[in-house]
């Protein structure tokens, strides 16, 4: 019988003992640490969703008002997402399956199947995650067993259990190495990406706690070039309520309406221009369905 194992217990498995494992990383404070660089989960957990979460389907339209956007989640009673699917204008333009076959003790790791279909066309990924902390990625044509593409990624966590390197080969030419440096209570306050040993992405973040809401200040660079600012200020559930962005002269408000699940179900988006005044409103629906 197949077990499923999320994509995160693989990233930090021998470094933290299993039977505290999930209980870690299932209690990340989302509140006082937003910008944990922990990638996207498989899971409604990480989808910062709370209750025994069915279904989630979310509705918008995009920044210039044309295209209708709706993406479907579906996800299994034990919280693991099974499938998504996404369409435009309502044509599905492409549906994501996910497919765990666990070898938790063998050599061989753990391997994840990611089927997506794009216009009647499957492509397949790959990938496995190896209990030395590696991850290889295969990516096939659709329709074939060929190879395309074929990633190699090193995973280093400090003994805390915190993400401090990933380490990528990409085709087996391109490396991109990417760094994570912590403060005293957990908080990211530094990241840095090379690409063949050259500074392609640099940040700070810096964190102010004012009474129930957290501001977390970012400076980033990208190719060596100028400094941009970045201010996010976050609620004390941490959800977003403000960001200004100095590089695109824009502040962005954000308010939403929660079910009695306190999901939210709906979040207005206000853009203000700073150099015109101008503003828009972008809404985002949701609608959930729970497991009785």
């Amino acid at each position: 019988m197949k077990k499923k194992i999320s994509y995160f217990l693989i990233l930090f498995l021998g470094t933290i003992p299993s039977s505290t494992l999930a209980q870690r990383i299932q209690a990340i404070d989302w509140a006082n640490n937003p910008s944990y660089p922990l990638p996207y989960s498989y899971t409604a957990n990480h989808m910062r969703l709370t209750g025994k979460v069915k279904k989630l389907s979310e509705m918008w339209k995009n920044e210039y008002g044309d295209d209708f956007i709706m993406i479907k989640y579906e996800f299994s009673k034990e919280g693991y997402l099974e499938k998504q699917t996404y369409s435009s204008n309502g044509k599905e333009k492409r549906v994501t399956t996910y497919k765990d076959t666990v070898y938790a003790f063998l050599p061989e790791g753990i391997t994840v199947m990611e089927e997506s279909t794009h216009n009647g066309e499957t492509l397949k990924s790959e990938i496995t995650y190896y209990k030395m902390l590696l991850s290889s990625k295969k990516l096939f044509f659709p329709g074939t067993t060929n190879l395309t593409h074929k990633t190699f990624t090193k995973y280093a966590h400090n003994d805390k259990g915190q993400l401090i390197e990933t380490d990528k080969l990409d085709r087996g030419v391109e490396r991109t190495v990417e760094k994570y440096t912590y403060n005293t209570v957990g908080q990211l306050i530094k990241t840095e990406q090379t690409i063949e040993m050259k500074i392609n992405k640099w940040q700070e973040l810096s964190y102010v706690k004012e009474g129930d809401f957290l501001t977390v200040t970012t400076w980033y660079r990208f190719n060596m070039g100028r400094d941009y600012k970045l201010v996010d200020v976050y609620d004390k559930t941490g959800l977003i309520v403000k960001s200004t962005r100095e590089s695109d002269k824009a502040e962005f408000t954000y308010h939403y309406t929660f079910d009695k699940i306190t999901n939210w179900t709906k979040r207005i988006q206000t853009t203000k221009n700073l150099e015109t005044g101008v503003e828009t409103i972008t809404t985002k629906y949701r609608t959930i369905e729970y497991y009785e």
